[in-house]
C-alpha cells in the first residue's frame, strides 16, 4: 500500500503530461495545416490574401475550438514579390498546473509559431 501511495501520484502526473503533450502537438499541427492552406489559397492563380486568410482561419476554427480568435498574417516576400507568406504566432494554455513564484499556481502558455511560404502560380504559355 505504501508503494502504491508513493508511486501512484507520480504515474498520474506522467500520464497527464503525456496527454498534455499530445493535445499540444495536435493543436500545433492544426495551426500549421491552416497556415499552409492559407498560403496555397492565396498563391493560386485566382487567389487573394483575403481569400487565403479566410480559408486558413476557417480551417483552424473548424479543427481547434478556442475562445480566442487565431489570426493569420499574410504578406508577399521574395525578390520579385512572387512568394506568399502566411504566419501565425499564438500560444496554447495548458490544463496542467504549474507553479510560478510571482503568480503562484498558474497554467503555462506554450508558444505556437507557424509559417508557410508558397510561390505564386503563374500561367506559362509555350
Amino acid at each position: 500500500m505504501v508503494e502504491v501511495a508513493v508511486v501512484f501520484p507520480l504515474l498520474v502526473m506522467i500520464a497527464l503530461g503525456v496527454v498534455q503533450f499530445a493535445i499540444y502537438y495536435h493543436v500545433h499541427n492544426v495551426i500549421q495545416a491552416g497556415v499552409q492552406e492559407a498560403a496555397r489559397t492565396a498563391a493560386a492563380i485566382d487567389g487573394t490574401r483575403d481569400k487565403g486568410e479566410a480559408r486558413g482561419e476557417a480551417l483552424i476554427a473548424a479543427s481547434y475550438r478556442t475562445p480566442q480568435h487565431i489570426e493569420i498574417e499574410m504578406s508577399v516576400v521574395g525578390d520579385d514579390n512572387d512568394i506568399v507568406q502566411a504566419e501565425v504566432s499564438t500560444s496554447y494554455p495548458t490544463f496542467f498546473p504549474a507553479f510560478s513564484w510571482t503568480r503562484g499556481i498558474t497554467h503555462l502558455d506554450l508558444p505556437i509559431n507557424a509559417t508557410a511560404r508558397v510561390r505564386q502560380e503563374r500561367f506559362r504559355g509555350r
